[in-house]
């Protein structure tokens, strides 16, 4: 059975040390890693994120973000595969590593953990009421 994994891009400045002939190769590098997954069936989908946005918390809303340059999230793929094992190895193969950027493997649930425990105390307590 196959699960749904998320590889996020750390990293938003990584392009401004390269030369336009070495960008270029990058992109070319990173366009046909991006490629090669569509074209395989692992890549169900992913988008690049703009720099910056809104930092939201109780009772402020701020310009952010607030990461370094190197640890905010530039982008993202999801991929629908067998194993935590085989996302970290397709993790690795990004060609942005060997640029100084760096990626998250994390899965995905069908459903906030939360949502799924507060549903398993109901089916509890439905069931607990059935018994008696």
């Amino acid at each position: 059975m196959t699960e749904e994994y998320v590889i996020f891009f750390r990293g938003t400045d990584w392009d401004r040390k390269l030369s336009p002939h070495e960008l270029q190769g990058a992109m070319q590098s990173i366009t046909s890693w991006l490629d090669n997954l569509q074209a395989t069936g692992k890549m169900t989908g992913g988008k690049p994120l703009l720099s910056g946005g809104k930092e939201v918390r109780l009772g402020s809303v701020a310009d952010g973000c607030f990461a370094e340059a190197k640890e905010a999230v530039g982008g993202f793929v999801s991929l629908q595969l067998e194993s935590l094992e085989q996302a970290v190895e397709i993790a690795s193969s990004w060609p942005g590593l060997e640029l100084g950027g760096c990626c998250e493997v994390r899965q995905s649930l069908p459903e906030c953990s939360m949502v799924a425990e507060m549903r398993r105390r109901e089916n509890l307590q439905q069931g607990a009421g059935h018994a008696g």
